[in-house]
Order: structure tokens, then C-alpha cells, then sequence
């Protein structure tokens, strides 16, 4: 019994040392509060690289320039729980872990809004659970230290919506040639479907007809955003009733793609903080 109680005092006192070592090194958020993280892609080594600026790029698109449609439409996509949980979402990860032993594989994930920001301006995407537990620790951090607003400002602007297309204004501009604050309700719930996997989802776009995941998934975000009250029943019904702009007729849709296109530049306006 004493050799076990001993066995346990250090496997404590190893856990407590990895623990304090790893901190050690963790990233400052603390920049996230008076500068921009600014996302560059490299099309020929397919990465990014992320820099911060004091100077507000020309780009960069205040939260109150962003409809409200596609804040919905992303919440209830990304983190339901959003506005009540402090960067982790504890009943989530209860339900992945659940999911994951089910299927006996990683089936599921749990990261919320600000664990995801904070994986893409300063972790690497390794599934390591070095890597998780970090992101729980600076999450929990940013969620003292920034607004909610301040946070999912700063999600819309760095994460990625198909391939080198960084930033919600690139993404808007691409997809329907309209600013965030234009968007409407199908298309917030088109743009919330490509975020777990931009590269992939975004094909429908390219053959300019929507797969039937993408329908499916389209449908389920507008249903949610109606019963979040981000949207109207009048809006969720003519959401439901009208084609998205790039989607064609019969006889113009294109085959399949399978082959990722190349990113297209953009040239991008200047957008105003005035609404």
C-alpha cells in the first residue's frame, strides 16, 4: 500500500513538473489586445505564416460590419454555447469522448470558437495532446482578457474559408462579390458549412451545384439560426426557397471537380468602420 501511495506521489510531482515546463513556453495572447494577426499563405509550400501589425490592415472587418445573419449562422455551425462558456466547452468535449469511444476513433470534435482562433494564430494543427492542452490553457486565458465580440472579430478575420482564401472579406468577396455586411441568410449558412473543411466543402461552389451534404448541412444551419432567433421565420422559409448566385441551371452545371482550382486574387475594397 505505501510502495502505491509513493508510485502515485510521483507520477503527481512528473505531471506537476511537465506541467509548470509547459507553461513556461506557451504563447502571450496578450498581443491579440492591441495588434491584428495578420494571415499570409504560401500557395507553392500550401502554409501559412502569421505575423501581427499594430496598423489595422486595409482588409480587416470590424464585427459590426459583419451581418448578423452570418455571426448566426457561424455560432450555431461552430460554438452553440459561445456566449455562456469561458473558451472551453466542457459538455462538449464530454459528448466527443463519448462519440470517439463509440466509434473507436476521433470522430468528433469539441473545440469551440476560441480554441480555434487560438489554434490558428499560434499552435501548429498536429493532433497531439500537447497541442490540446495548450489550446485549453491560452483559450481560457483570451476569454479573460478580450470580449466575446473582440474574439469572434478576430475569428472572422484569420480563419480560413477555402484554399488561400483567408479573412471573411476575402471569403465574401469570392464566393457572392458582396462586403459581410451584405451577406444574407443562405449564404451566412453556405459559409458556415465550409468551415470544418474549407478545401473540401467548397467544391460545390467550383461545379456550381451543391452536394447533397452541402444541401443537408445548409438546411440543418438555417433551422438552427431560426431557433437561435438569428433569423426570421420569413427569412428561414425564402432561405429555403431561393438558389444561392453561383448555383446553376440543369444544363449549365459543370461535372465534378476533383482536382482543388488554384486560388484566385482578389482585389479587395477598402471597407469603413462606419455601418
Amino acid at each position: 500500500m505505501k510502495k502505491y501511495i509513493l508510485y502515485l506521489l510521483i507520477g503527481f510531482f512528473i505531471l506537476l513538473i511537465g506541467f509548470l515546463i509547459l507553461i513556461q513556453f506557451l504563447p502571450d495572447p496578450s498581443i491579440l489586445k492591441n495588434q491584428y494577426p495578420i494571415v499570409r499563405y504560401d500557395p507553392i509550400l500550401k502554409d501559412t505564416e502569421i505575423s501581427f501589425s499594430k496598423q489595422r490592415p486595409n482588409y480587416w472587418i470590424s464585427i459590426q460590419n459583419i451581418s448578423k445573419p452570418l455571426i448566426g449562422a457561424v455560432i450555431v455551425s461552430e460554438d452553440w454555447a459561445f456566449y455562456s462558456h469561458e473558451g472551453v466547452d466542457f459538455n462538449q468535449i464530454k459528448e466527443a469522448v463519448k462519440t470517439d469511444l463509440r466509434r473507436k476513433k476521433f470522430a468528433r470534435g469539441a473545440s469551440t470558437i476560441t480554441q480555434q482562433l487560438i489554434k490558428n494564430i499560434f499552435l501548429d494543427h498536429d493532433k497531439t495532446l500537447t497541442r490540446k492542452i495548450k489550446e485549453l490553457l491560452i483559450s481560457a486565458e483570451v476569454e479573460q482578457i478580450l470580449s466575446k465580440q473582440k474574439i469572434l472579430e478576430l475569428y472572422f478575420n484569420v480563419v480560413e474559408w477555402g484554399r488561400g482564401i483567408y479573412g471573411i472579406n476575402a471569403a465574401t468577396m469570392f464566393y457572392f462579390q458582396k462586403t459581410p455586411s451584405q451577406i444574407s441568410p443562405k449564404e451566412a449558412a453556405f459559409l458556415a458549412m465550409l468551415l470544418p473543411s474549407p478545401k473540401k466543402y467548397s467544391q460545390s461552389f467550383f461545379a456550381k451545384k451543391l452536394t447533397p451534404f452541402a444541401e443537408k448541412s445548409i438546411k440543418r444551419i438555417l433551422l438552427n439560426m431560426f431557433r437561435a432567433h438569428f433569423i426570421d421565420e420569413e427569412q428561414k422559409n425564402l432561405a429555403f426557397s431561393e438558389p444561392l448566385s453561383f448555383e446553376a441551371t440543369e444544363d449549365q452545371v459543370l461535372p465534378e471537380i476533383e482536382l482543388e482550382p488554384e486560388p484566385v486574387e482578389i482585389e479587395l475594397p477598402e471597407i469603413s468602420d462606419e455601418i
